[in-house]
């Protein structure tokens, strides 16, 4: 329980628990003296009735008819509740009162706590040196014991509120206090999330000043190396991707115009072949087959290097061309799309991993999914503050087919798309159940260079 609670809470809890310890004690302490403070009213009380019946014996001793003035004695003490309740001889009895005196509305509870101070006092009553009998007296501590129940009362009361309002003003000034912490926590949060862009307000104590300035600059320091690190992997992909395109265009000058010669050369001979025998046609044949296969990998290696309509006609209709491809229309897959218009002006790094994405989700749907139905989404958003340009694109692939088993091991494609958006700061994910599987990912756009006009 209490390591669920904050330090706010916690603090308040301790300064309370303080008070009522203290309150408490002084309570205690209360009730103790109150309880020596009645013994010793009873004792002076008792001095007092003592006195009395001294003074009752002299006047008894003086008197003709000491029966008479007895009972006048106990009518009067009967009349003003003297605390005599009963005169007793050895012969006879006379009540004055029935009970003790109570202290009215003081629970038994407090009375026994402060010990029993009701038991009777048997007062003689000596006449003319004789035992003449005995006043059953109670001292009258009622009024003592209201005083003291009610001061109690009090006590507890002012712990309660002095308990309430120091928790509710500890809370709300700790809470105020606290509340840098509070920011604290914030900033670390968003530095988690790869999030620098914050100023922490810093006010409070000296050392919560401190702390906040160095999440600050914390912040300012990780806002550099992720620039840096951004930069770094931005000239990666490049580098990465001109020598693709350094690659794909030996293989497109050097290896086209060979396998061209080649293809001629071989339809010639074909040609030529239409009188010889049946073997040297079939040879010519299987050639011209080898041919045509051998420059259609080339045209795929040449694609999956560098896409060359991308340069030519953007990223829409680029696009369009990997949906209306031989494979789409020979898989008779319904195939839908909506695609943000504003990308048609992004181009570089953040065009051609959109592009090979879409291309890589589309390749695995048609390989391995068994779908009746693909849904393309391409969307150019802005994350955060406008002033920023934090702009990114998420792409979604979506598919009905009969999802990715869980011990599968992912394909060389989407390793490398994984790789890739990592470099770039960007995510992607794939989530497969009954209905099929989706593959999402989002770009970031790493400089102005990859943005559409605004």
């Amino acid at each position: 329980m209490w390591s669920v609670l904050s330090l706010r809470v916690r603090l308040a809890l301790l300064l309370s628990s303080m008070l009522i310890l203290a309150l408490g004690t002084i309570v205690a302490l209360q009730v103790m003296f109150a309880s020596l403070t009645l013994k010793h009213e009873k004792v002076l009380a008792d001095d007092v009735a003592n006195q009395l019946v001294r003074s009752l014996g002299a006047t008894l001793s003086v008197s003709d008819n000491a029966d008479s003035v007895m009972h006048k004695f106990l009518d009067s003490s009967r009349e003003n509740k003297t605390g005599i309740v009963g005169f007793e001889t050895t012969d006879t009895t006379q009540v004055v009162a029935s009970t003790p005196f109570r202290a009215d509305g003081v629970p038994a509870w407090f009375i026994r706590l402060l010990g029993e101070h009701s038991d009777p006092s048997r007062l003689p009553v000596i006449k003319d040196g004789r035992k003449f009998g005995d006043l059953i007296y109670f001292s009258d501590l009622s009024a003592d014991i209201r005083e003291k129940w009610i001061t109690f009362v009090a006590l507890l009361i002012a712990a309660i509120l002095l308990s309430s309002l120091t928790f509710l003003i500890a809370y709300f000034l700790l809470g105020s206090m606290l509340k840098p912490l509070a920011r604290v926590e914030k900033a670390l949060t968003m530095l988690r999330r790869g999030q620098y862009e914050f100023q922490i307000e810093c006010e409070g104590s000296p050392e919560l000043v401190r702390s906040c300035n160095e999440v600050n600059q914390l912040a300012q320091s990780l806002k550099r190396f992720s620039s840096d690190r951004s930069d770094l992997l931005r000239q990666m992909v490049n580098l990465q991707d001109r020598d693709r395109s350094d690659i794909a265009k030996e293989l497109h000058d050097e290896l086209g115009p060979i396998l061209f010669a080649i293809r001629a050369h071989a339809t010639s001979i074909s040609d030529g072949l239409s009188t010889m025998d049946t073997n040297s046609a079939i040879a010519s044949s299987r050639l011209l087959e080898a041919v045509e296969i051998f420059q259609q990998a080339n045209r795929r290696i040449l694609d999956r290097l560098q896409p060359f309509q991308l340069q030519e006609f953007g990223i829409i209709s680029s696009i369009d061309s990997i949906l209306s491809g031989p494979g789409p229309k020979a898989a008779a897959i319904d195939i839908s799309k909506d695609i943000d218009p504003s990308i048609a002006g992004v181009k570089g790094v953040t065009a051609e991993t959109i592009f090979r994405v879409i291309q890589e989700g589309v390749t695995n749907t048609l390989r391995h999914s068994a779908a009746t139905r693909l849904v393309i989404s391409a969307q150019l958003v802005t994350d955060g503050e406008e002033t920023s340009r934090r702009r990114q694109v998420l792409v979604d692939v979506f598919d009905d087919g009969k999802g990715v088993p869980t011990n599968v091991v992912f394909g060389r494609g989407l390793r490398g798309m994984s790789e890739r958006l990592r470099a770039l700061g960007g995510t992607l994910s794939i989530s497969s159940t009954r209905q099929g599987t989706r593959l999402s990912c989002v770009i970031p756009c790493l400089s102005d260079d990859d943005l559409p006009a605004v």
